[in-house]
């Protein structure tokens, strides 16, 4: 669980203390928990554990977690291989 509402006031206050961008950080976030609530358990808790830790040095939001999990769920379905 993440402080969304201290995250978005933290968001809102670097814009002058905006009610508009407090309200669309907290839609934002909201989106993000919503969509990753259902399909948390099947991700691979590698990912889930790596892209909590890259949420949380960014402030604890749900939308940079997902934006994480989506990165790394995409890497893992089209894997690089190096060639010579």
């Amino acid at each position: 669980r993440y402080n969304v509402e201290g995250y978005c006031q933290q968001v809102a206050e670097i814009s002058g203390g905006s009610a508009m961008i407090f309200n669309g950080c907290m839609d934002m976030e909201q989106q993000a928990y919503n969509a990753l609530k259902p399909v948390w358990a099947q991700i691979p808790g590698s990912s889930r554990n790596y892209c909590d830790e890259v949420a949380r040095v960014s402030g604890a939001s749900f939308s940079i977690l997902k934006g994480c999990i989506d990165m790394e769920t995409n890497a893992a379905n089209s894997p690089r291989s190096f060639n010579y």
